[in-house]
C-alpha cells in the first residue's frame, strides 16, 4: 500500500502495475511543482527466479519511463545486491542507483540487504533512512529525504470597495452636483456613456474607495497548533543563525535587522 499526503496531487497508474507470478506492485504518479515522479512499490517472492523478475521489472520500468524520466522503485525484492548481480544488472540497464547500501533484513545470522530504493535521479536525495522498525518481523524501515520542494503558493488578491467611512447624505449630495449635461456634447452614444460612467465612478471612488487585500488559503488538513509552534520555533532559530553568520562575516557585534 502507499500512503500519500492529502495535499500532493497524484494518480494511480494501474497500467504499470504487475501482480502475478510471485511479483506484486503498486504505482502512482505524483506532481510537485511542474515535475512528475513515478513511484512503484515492489515485492518479489523468494521463489521467483532472476530471469522472470528481470522480464517483469523491465516491463514495469519501460512503462514508467513513458510517463516521466524521474522514477523510483522501492520495496522488498528478496535479493541481496552484494551476493547477486540482479540489482546491478537492472541498475545498469535502466540508469538506476540503489540508495540503500547497508543490510535491511536480520532474519538469518548473517544480515542481508533485501530492501532497496532504486532511483533514476540520485542528486535529488539528501540522505537515506535505514533503521529498525518495531512493527516489522525482521526488516528495517527504509526511506529517503528528497530535495523536492513544493513551490510557495503566490498570494491571491481581491479588490473591493470600502464602505467603512461611507455617508449616504454626502454621497447623494455629491451625485447631485455631477454635471451630466456635459455628456450631451458628444454625438456618439458610446462616448456619452463613457463620460457618464466616469463622472459617476469618480464620485463613488471618493466615498467608497477601491482597496486590495490578500485572500488566505485554506489550511492543510494536517496543520495543528503543535505544528504551528514548531514552524515558528524553526523560523526563530533560522533567523538567529542568520544574525550570527552576519556577525562573523562582517566582524561587527551589531545584530542584523531583518
Amino acid at each position: 500500500m502507499i500512503y500519500i499526503r492529502s495535499d500532493i496531487p497524484y494518480r494511480r497508474l494501474k497500467e504499470i502495475e504487475h501482480n502475478d507470478n510471485g511479483v506484486e506492485s503498486v504505482s502512482i504518479e505524483i506532481v510537485i511543482g511542474n515535475a512528475k515522479t513515478i513511484i512503484t512499490c515492489l515485492y518479489k517472492h523468494p521463489s521467483v527466479k532472476n530471469n522472470i523478475f528481470k522480464t517483469i521489472f523491465s516491463d514495469i520500468a519501460n512503462k514508467a519511463y513513458q510517463y516521466s524520466s524521474d522514477v523510483i522503485f522501492i520495496g522488498d525484492i528478496n535479493c541481496d545486491p552484494k551476493k547477486n548481480d540482479l540489482i546491478c544488472d537492472l541498475c545498469c540497464v535502466f540508469g538506476l542507483c540503489n540508495l540503500i547500501t547497508t543490510p535491511t533484513c536480520f532474519k538469518a545470522k548473517e544480515p542481508t540487504l533485501l530492501d532497496v530504493i532504486l532511483v533514476s535521479n540520485k542528486g535529488k536525495y539528501l540522505e537515506t533512512l535505514n533503521c529498525s522498525c518495531p512493527v516489522s518481523d525482521h526488516h528495517n524501515l527504509i526511506g529517503g529525504v528528497t530535495r523536492r520542494h513544493a513551490p510557495i503558493r503566490k498570494p491571491r488578491y481581491i479588490k473591493y470597495r470600502s464602505y467603512k467611512h461611507f455617508n449616504d447624505d454626502d454621497y447623494i449630495t455629491d451625485v447631485s452636483y455631477i454635471p451630466f449635461h456635459v455628456c450631451e456634447i458628444f454625438d456618439d452614444v458610446d462616448d456619452a456613456a463613457w463620460l457618464t460612467s466616469k463622472l459617476l465612478i469618480d464620485v463613488i471612488g471618493k466615498h467608497a474607495p477601491m482597496k486590495q487585500r490578500v485572500l488566505k488559503y485554506k489550511p492543510v488538513p494536517y496543520m495543528n497548533a503543535e505544528l504551528r509552534k514548531a514552524i515558528f520555533k524553526r523560523n526563530m532559530i533560522r533567523n538567529k543563525g542568520g544574525e550570527q553568520t552576519h556577525e562573523k562575516s562582517c566582524g561587527c557585534s551589531k545584530k542584523k535587522v531583518y
